[in-house]
């Protein structure tokens, strides 16, 4: 799946996830990460309507909730629900040692948009 000259940057220590939703932020990204069922999804951590904090949201189901406007994004592709084709930047992610990293190319692809 992924090959030998991908570069992992860390995220975040497994101790560190104590709940549904923990925010991360990593050389000024925001991040969330979602734990249900013992599965951890990665998301860019701000809402595309109100760019809001979507740590500070809540977990419904499969669906990541923005607590600002309730905008519900599908935990398992990022997909905004009721608006096929737009997407929340779900990023890959490795754990290795009870630690969480993500490639860096999906931090530098964050990181370049206008939002940051």
């Amino acid at each position: 799946k992924y090959s030998a000259g991908d570069k992992w940057i860390f995220l975040a220590d497994i101790k560190q996830i104590n709940s549904d939703l923990t925010g991360v932020a990593v050389d000024g990204v925001e991040f969330v990460i979602v734990k249900k069922d013992g599965d951890l999804h990665v998301f860019s951590g701000v809402c595309l309507h109100s760019e809001a904090l979507l740590s500070h949201g809540f977990l419904d189901g499969d669906y990541l909730t923005c607590g600002s406007h309730l905008w519900r994004y599908n935990i398992q592709n990022g997909e905004l629900d009721g608006e096929p084709g737009i997407y929340l930047k779900k990023l890959n992610v490795r754990q290795e040692n009870e630690k969480i990293f993500v490639q860096s190319t999906d931090l530098e692809e964050l990181r370049d948009l206008d939002e940051y």
